[in-house]
């Protein structure tokens, strides 16, 4: 598949694209992408701060660490690390046995250095929309906490996803590898629309300066 059928492909499964067309499709989850060029600006954290917020408000959410062996999501809410996301890979257990429920809220957490999932060979961008398109009609929202930068995998989910908030720190690394990742989703799959989020801002006029 050539990249730009792939891109085709890619934003052909998003549910605002099947919505109208489908009424399969019209009780699928609307997926909001938390992503960043640089890592450590907080975007795990407003991740979860938004998920719990939009349980609260009577929504049914999962969360998806997508940073699957390196994940940080269960560290933040004082869980258990656990092989989950490997054992749903591997398919010795269902969905259901591998998500963390808290009520109406659901969290799908990724490994840490499991070395079995490090050796395996998979599209985990295509396994995480697998995931959303079978799962989808089960809740309200589904909140992708993607890996910071701009690899493959995150680009393609970032695309995937209805909404993409971008996190950002008032540092000149921050602003620039969040504009490239903006910038590749503009070139790569016609992404026009992102929300801003600017974290760790002391004033009005450094946020407007961040914005600008």
């Amino acid at each position: 598949m050539s990249k730009r059928e792939f891109s085709q492909w890619l934003i052909s499964h998003r549910s605002d694209t099947v919505a109208g067309n489908n009424n399969e499709y019209s009780n699928q989850a609307k997926v909001v992408a938390i992503a960043s060029g640089k890592g450590g600006v907080g975007k795990t954290t407003l991740a979860l701060q938004m998920a719990q917020q939009l349980s609260k408000a009577g929504n049914k959410v999962l969360l998806i660490d997508c940073d699957y062996n390196l994940s940080n999501t269960a560290v933040k809410l004082g869980l258990p690390l656990n092989d989950n996301f490997f054992s749903l890979l591997s398919m010795e257990k269902g969905f259901s046995d591998c998500v963390h429920k808290m009520e109406n809220l659901h969290l799908l957490t990724g490994c840490n250095g499991n070395s079995d999932l490090y050796d395996k060979s998979f599209e985990h961008d295509r396994f995480i929309i697998d995931i959303i398109s079978e799962h989808g009609h089960e809740y309200d929202y589904i909140m992708l906490d993607c890996p910071a930068g701009m690899n493959r995998e995150t680009v393609n989910l970032t695309a995937y996803a209805d909404f993409r908030l971008m996190v950002v720190n008032p540092d000149a690394s921050s602003i620039t590898d969040t504009y490239a990742l903006i910038k590749i989703l503009k070139q790569r799959h016609a992404i026009n629309i992102n929300h801003l989020v600017v974290n760790k801002v002391q004033t009005k006029s450094q946020y407007h300066k961040v914005v600008n």
